[in-house]
């Protein structure tokens, strides 16, 4: 996994400016027969026979005035590849039973693409590596900017990819080796500024599971939310999603919890909200007192933090904000 380390960068959703909806024109140091959007498509994706289709390992990031490659390599091999649209769930149960490719319906699929926001995120010299989270789960990503385009207008694009931004990625599932966990290796990556373009995203995922397979058949064990988490989802005012089926606990109702007005990052917000959340659910005064377990809230934020990360919002929310305390050990309570 790249990140290990609890207090790595700013929280998520910590901003997500700008005013114009999605767009792009195709800007490469070489001409291409195909782009995976240009300035008449607006938000909406290019198809061939309902499967939309990306430039073949082109690395590409959109700027204010359109995408700009990031890598020319194989431009006389450039070819349409199937580009399936995915929820990061789908990644991860395919991965499960297939730890050396990434397949879906039995078939090797070679670029992918999801809506997500950035987690957590660190700039490199040549290489920006993040986390990316949709609501069904999370996934390591990295993108290679060509040393040759390094100028400033790729550094500041990539600078405001903060985290808490929505995005759209395109890229490849690289299946984890070793102490390496799996990731996707980005070719592009386009910010959304409207988060209701979110909601769109689902709909072509559901479309392509109905094109290609039977659901139930595929997975007999498994209902049609894994693969519709992000429509299902709250988003509230700090962006981030509220609802996950797999958490173990109802996210819809964090939004209507109070955070104290000092509390700003989006992390320790809503650690914060869930720990008030789990205390409301305890009915026994008693065991109320005694507080909530912090490996509770770990399991119920695992689809959004890691657990040094919920770790660390504690340690922050108890020691420099005074507004939760340790009841008894890894036990909290709300003051």
């Amino acid at each position: 996994m790249f990140f290990s380390s609890g207090g790595f960068g700013e929280s998520p959703f910590s901003r997500n400016d700008g005013n114009s909806s999605t767009r792009s024109s195709s800007i490469s140091k070489e001409s291409s027969s195909y782009s995976y959007l240009n300035s008449n498509d607006n938000i909406e994706n290019r198809w061939n026979n309902n499967i939309l289709t990306t430039p073949s390992r082109n690395s590409s990031f959109m700027t204010s005035n359109g995408i700009l490659s990031s890598n020319s390599r194989n431009e006389n091999n450039r070819i349409k590849r199937m580009c399936l649209p995915v929820t990061i769930s789908m990644i991860k149960r395919n991965l499960d039973t297939n730890q050396t490719a990434f397949t879906i319906f039995g078939t090797r699929i070679s670029s992918v693409t999801l809506v997500g926001w950035i987690a957590h995120k660190e700039i490199l010299a040549s290489r920006m590596i993040f986390r990316v989270s949709d609501g069904t789960g999370g996934i390591d990503a990295r993108y290679d900017v060509d040393s040759e385009l390094m100028g400033d207008e790729v550094t500041t694009y990539l600078e405001e990819l903060r985290e808490g931004t929505l995005v759209r990625l395109v890229g490849q599932v690289v299946p984890g080796k070793g102490d390496i966990s799996s990731y996707l290796s980005c070719y592009t990556i386009m910010k959304i500024d409207y988060a209701e373009y979110a909601y769109y995203h689902p709909i072509e995922v559901n479309y392509i599971i109905g094109q290609l397979g039977e659901l139930n058949d595929i997975y007999p064990d498994v209902n049609n939310e894994d693969f519709s988490g992000i429509v299902n989802s709250k988003v509230d005012s700090d962006g981030v999603s509220l609802t996950d089926s797999k958490s173990g606990i109802d996210f819809k109702l964090l939004g209507n919890i109070d955070v104290p007005d000092d509390i700003t990052d989006i992390i320790q917000k809503n650690v914060y909200r869930a720990l008030a959340y789990e205390l409301n659910n305890i009915k026994d005064e008693k065991k109320r007192s005694y507080g909530v377990n912090k490996n509770t809230l770990i399991e119920s934020l695992k689809q959004h933090y890691e657990p040094s990360v919920v770790s660390s919002a504690l340690f922050e929310l108890e020691s420099k904000y005074a507004v939760i305390y340790e009841a008894i050990d890894d036990h909290y309570c709300v003051l």
